[in-house]
């Protein structure tokens, strides 16, 4: 029973101790967060509210509005994983690798679908069908 108190009391100290040292970090952290949270969707509705000022389609308006909205605040949370000591590159070379592979993937269907139908016959997967 002394010994669970005593690793109580060492966890408790290492806790206290932590918040201590890193309180104001985490609490400008946080400030900042909610700031950029308010700035994105700020950003979100003045694009949506913009082009619905200029008779864009009301759906495609939400669409461009919701999507400033998450990538300014994708920004704000790298900034605040950055603040907090955590390293962002690997995040950003991972977004960097998806988008890459939407692009090619969107670049050869978009060559698929205007390939002459005779050299679309001619795809392995048909040619592995059609054997015995």
């Amino acid at each position: 029973m002394d010994e669970e108190i005593e690793q109580l009391q060492v966890i408790s100290n290492a806790i206290t101790q932590y918040l201590i040292d890193n309180g104001l970090q985490i609490l400008f952290t946080l400030i900042i967060l909610a700031v950029g949270y308010v700035i994105a969707k700020n950003i979100g509705k003045a694009a949506e509210s913009l082009m619905i000022g200029k008779n864009i389609d009301i759906t495609l308006s939400r669409f461009v509005g919701n999507s400033a909205h998450l990538v300014t605040l994708v920004f704000v949370i790298m900034m605040v994983l950055s603040r907090l000591g955590i390293s962002v590159t690997p995040l950003i070379a991972i977004v960097g690798a998806l988008s890459l592979e939407a692009g090619l993937a969107w670049l050869c269907k978009a060559c698929w679908l205007t390939m002459p139908l005779g050299l679309q016959l001619l795809s392995p997967d048909l040619l592995l069908s059609a054997t015995p």
